[in-house]
C-alpha cells in the first residue's frame, strides 16, 4: 500500500509539473503580447508552477513523516507487547 501511495504522489507531482509546462508553452505560442510581456508572463507562470510544485512536495513530505511516525509507534507498541509476553513466559518457566 505504501508503494501505491508513493506511486500516486510521484504521478501527481509529475503530472502537475508537465501540465504546468504544457500550459506555459501553449500560452507562449498563442499569446498576443510583446516579447517583454510574454517573458514577464512566462516568469510569473513559472514561479506559480514552482510554488505549486514546492507545496505539493511539502504536503507529500508531511504525509510521509506522519505515516512513518504512526508506523513507528505501532511497532513500539507491538514490541512492548512481545516483551511482556516473553517476560511472562520466562517467569512461568522459572516457577
Amino acid at each position: 500500500m505504501h508503494d501505491e501511495r508513493q506511486g500516486f504522489t510521484r504521478g501527481l507531482l509529475i503530472g502537475t509539473l508537465i501540465g504546468g509546462l504544457m500550459g506555459t508553452v501553449l500560452g507562449i505560442l498563442y499569446a498576443p503580447r510583446s516579447g517583454e510581456e510574454t517573458r514577464e508572463e512566462m516568469a510569473a507562470r513559472t514561479r506559480k508552477i514552482a510554488d505549486q510544485f514546492r507545496d505539493e512536495c511539502v504536503k507529500a513530505l508531511q504525509k510521509s513523516r506522519a505515516s512513518y511516525e504512526s508506523r513507528t509507534n505501532q511497532l513500539k507498541e507491538q514490541e512492548s507487547g512481545i516483551i511482556r509476553k516473553i517476560e511472562r513466559l520466562l517467569k512461568k518457566a522459572g516457577d
